[in-house]
């Protein structure tokens, strides 16, 4: 009634009223190749937010050197971080954001931009590296400790030499080395400061 009386489709002409018609089947087959599409993905699990910094107190002493705890916690970090959106649960570099951007496969030993000890994988996890944003707000020891985790899924990684750890910060012959405090915005205040400035 609405259609025929209010938007006057009782008294338009029939090519309107096709045009009208057709506009609707459009509509289905639109909702339907979505659904298609959104049904056929099989189960998508997200965790969290992969821009969204993991908060964790978990401090390593030297955590540079591969140990059982760290690599747990590596994989816990990796679970909570969302790290699987792009590289996948298993960290094929099959996750749903990832095959678009063709995020690194850890299992494969060769195409490591930055290099594959645990040295290298940490800088890039604290630069980024092109698609891959930068997670310098994550504590120095979770980011050390993501890279061994991933390093665990393929080929036994390089060891970690003093002129790495130099490129990346790091004199393991410094009393205390190994974690640095990240100077960081409360995210409140950030906003403020943003939204004056815009």
């Amino acid at each position: 009634a609405v259609v025929l009386f209010f938007i006057g489709m009782k008294y338009d002409s029939n090519d309107n009223r096709v045009i009208f018609a057709t506009s609707f089947i459009f509509l289905f087959i639109f909702l339907g190749f979505t659904a298609m599409d959104l049904f056929s993905r099989g189960q998508i699990r997200v965790v969290g937010s992969p821009l969204m910094a993991v908060v964790s107190d978990k401090v390593f002493d030297k955590p540079w050197l591969p140990t059982e705890e760290i690599v747990a916690h590596g994989k816990e970090i990796y679970v909570k971080q969302a790290c699987a959106t792009c590289h996948g649960d298993e960290g094929l570099g099959n996750g749903p954001a990832g095959i678009a951007l063709g995020a690194r496969n850890f299992h494969e030993e060769a195409g490591w931009k930055n290099g594959r000890n645990p040295a290298q994988v940490f800088g890039t996890l604290t630069k980024g590296l092109n698609a891959m944003p930068a997670y310098s707000t994550i504590s120095e020891s979770d980011r050390w400790a993501v890279a061994h985790y991933v390093l665990t899924l393929g080929p036994r990684a390089p060891e970690v030499t003093e002129a790495d750890l130099a490129k990346v910060g790091v004199d393991p012959n410094q009393q205390g080395a190994g974690e640095k405090k990240q100077r960081t915005l409360p995210v409140n205040f950030a906003e403020k400061i943003y939204l004056k400035e815009i």
